[in-house]
C-alpha cells in the first residue's frame, strides 16, 4: 500500500468550488468575516489549502465558475471515498461522463461545508 502525504497530493488536485457559500443571500456580518490564505503561483490563478474529511491540507485551485468540486482519483483513493454514481461534466471540448463521490466535511479556512458532492476526473 501506497503511504501518502497529504501535500505530496498538491499537484494533482484540480477544483473547489463551495457553491453553498457563494450563493448566501446576505453577506456575513463583519464580525463574522475571516480571511482565507492562498497562494498564486502564476499570477492568474488562487491556490487554498483545503482539507477533506480531517485530512490536508490539499492545495485546491479555486474556479470561481465551476459548479462542482473536481479531485482526481489518487486523492477519491487517499481519502477512501466511495463512488456513489455517475455525473457529466460540460467543459469547452464538451459533456463528459465522470463519477461522483461525497466528501463528508471539506474545510477553507473557518469555512466547513458537509456532504460535499465531488466529482472524480484525471
Amino acid at each position: 500500500m501506497m503511504k501518502l502525504k497529504p501535500m505530496a497530493l498538491s499537484s494533482s488536485i484540480v477544483l473547489l468550488v463551495f457553491s453553498g457559500f457563494l450563493g448566501a443571500e446576505e453577506p456575513p456580518a463583519p464580525s463574522a468575516l475571516s480571511a482565507i490564505h492562498f497562494r498564486s503561483p502564476r499570477g492568474s490563478s488562487i491556490v487554498v489549502p483545503v482539507y477533506m474529511n480531517d485530512n490536508g491540507p490539499f492545495d485546491f485551485l479555486l474556479d470561481t465558475g465551476s459548479t462542482i468540486t473536481i479531485i482526481d482519483p489518487e486523492l477519491l483513493r487517499f481519502l477512501r471515498l466511495d463512488v456513489i454514481e455517475g455525473g457529466t461534466v460540460t467543459t469547452l471540448a464538451g459533456k463528459t461522463a465522470i463519477p461522483l463521490a461525497v466528501a463528508r466535511t471539506v474545510s477553507v479556512g473557518p469555512l466547513t461545508e458537509s456532504k460535499v458532492e465531488l466529482g472524480v476526473r484525471d
